[in-house]
């Protein structure tokens, strides 16, 4: 069990199926931006409460509920990853959803290939979407909020677009304010 005084640690969970070698990688990349220790657990069934049949898709709010209680002792910080879309009331879909200080963080990777949009598949841009999508999430769950710098990995993303335009970084507002939270 990891106590405070421990270095903190990422635990990513994939949840129903997703490619090893795609959370390996990921887990790999985790690692070197936030300098801590990042493991991939068993596979996580979806909620079955999780699933809006008037909407075909799955709110995130409640798989983020269950890697809480899965993972309470184990991780810092827990990173679910799955293939399916994902939702928050009020909005049409979700790349993913996290909780500021929070333990628990979803990505779906549903919206982040191409091929939702009717293009060929890019492998390399796949990853870095996927790789921005969860230093966000994990930015939120260190204590950032969003930022209004476009640049900044903390801008919010209501399109793919707003994904690709952001870089893998912190602005210096949001860097300061991960560093004071994450123990190294």
């Amino acid at each position: 069990m990891i106590t405070s005084n421990q270095k903190d640690s990422i635990t990513i969970i994939p949840i129903d199926s997703v490619k090893e070698l795609l959370l390996v990688k990921l887990s790999k990349t985790l690692e070197n931006v936030f300098n801590v220790n990042c493991s991939i657990r068993d596979e996580m069934q979806m909620p079955p409460d999780a699933y809006d049949h008037s909407r075909n898709q799955y709110h995130s709010t409640p798989i983020i509920k269950q890697l809480r209680d899965r993972e309470v002792h184990h991780a810092h910080k827990i990173l679910g990853v799955t293939e399916r879309d994902l939702f928050v009331p009020d909005v049409n879909f979700v790349f993913g959803q996290s909780y500021v200080n929070g333990t628990g963080s979803v990505i779906s990777l549903h919206r982040l290939r191409e091929g939702f949009y009717g293009k060929e598949h890019n492998d390399e841009l796949f990853h870095e979407r996927i790789t921005k999508e969860a230093i966000h999430e994990l930015g939120h769950a260190w204590g950032a909020w969003h930022c209004k710098k476009k640049k900044c990995i903390m801008s919010f993303s209501t399109t793919i677009r707003d994904t690709d335009k952001k870089l893998f970084t912190f602005c210096k507002k949001c860097k300061n304010i991960f560093s004071k939270n994450i123990k190294k």
